[in-house]
């Protein structure tokens, strides 16, 4: 892949990481008007929210696939 003309073999996808009173969840990819590093701070995770976060990491997937990134 090609980032800012620079040839990587790697790039970030995402992560989930457990803070003091929350947990983090952050994607490495364009979604819902975010651009870059879409940061989702959950305290009270419901299942609204859990198909939020499926959804997202699918989108990111489905791009990352179109792209022969995976």
């Amino acid at each position: 892949m090609v980032v800012d003309g620079t040839k990587r073999t790697e790039t970030f996808f995402g992560s989930v990481s457990i803070e003091s009173d929350y947990v983090l969840v952050r994607t490495g990819f364009e979604h819902n008007g975010f651009t870059g590093h879409a940061d989702l701070q959950v305290s009270a995770l419901d299942d609204m929210q859990m198909s939020e976060i499926e959804e997202i990491f699918a989108a990111g997937y489905k791009t990352f696939k179109e792209n022969e990134w995976v």
